[in-house]
């Protein structure tokens, strides 16, 4: 499933990872997949019914502008080694790659 398929008149702006240097190669199609099970194909399991996610990563378009975007970023289920980094990479990331500038900490977990 797609934005699309919720959103229909959501318009496409370009992704600016599209035209910066150094990731121009990470940017991916919009139906790339990570299958589940390498073989996909198993006496009556064929390639239609086989298990996949969608690949993680930049896309070519965005769909909400970065300049209009509030983040808000929430913590659940306690403290675990390296949650600060992920937080402060995923921080910097809206950041100084996107643009985003309207980033939150959302206190009390989904309760906050």
């Amino acid at each position: 499933s797609h934005i699309r398929d919720y959103l229909p008149d959501v318009k496409a702006i370009p992704s600016p990872l599209a035209t910066k240097p150094g990731f121009r190669d990470d940017i991916r199609e919009l139906d790339e997949k990570v299958m589940v099970d390498i073989a996909v194909c198993k006496g009556e399991l064929c390639e239609d019914d086989a298990r996949s996610f969608l690949r993680a990563g930049p896309r070519e378009e965005l769909y909400f502008d970065p300049k209009e975007v509030r983040v808000g970023i929430v913590t659940c289920g306690g403290l675990c080694p390296g949650l600060n980094s992920v937080i402060r990479e995923v921080s910097n990331s809206l950041w100084y790659n996107y643009g985003v500038h309207d980033i939150v900490g959302l206190k009390y977990g989904l309760r906050g």
